[in-house]
């Protein structure tokens, strides 16, 4: 998650991960031969725990 959005779960915060919540988990890097290189999930919190909405279908976007 970026640390810039709501919500924010790390000390101080008391925030509290409920059902029905769908979070945007990304993740981005500077490859050296590829260049920037940006991956995003979304996760929605269940009452069991949680379902990876994006677990299926992935695949490379590769902008020119």
């Amino acid at each position: 998650m970026v640390p810039y959005e709501q919500p924010i779960f790390s000390p101080p915060s008391d925030a509290v991960l409920e059902e029905g919540m769908v979070l945007s988990i990304e993740t981005d890097f500077i490859h050296p031969e590829i260049g920037h290189v940006k991956i995003e999930d979304a996760v929605a919190v269940t009452a069991d725990g949680h379902e990876g909405l994006g677990d299926f279908g992935r695949d490379w976007t590769i902008l020119e």
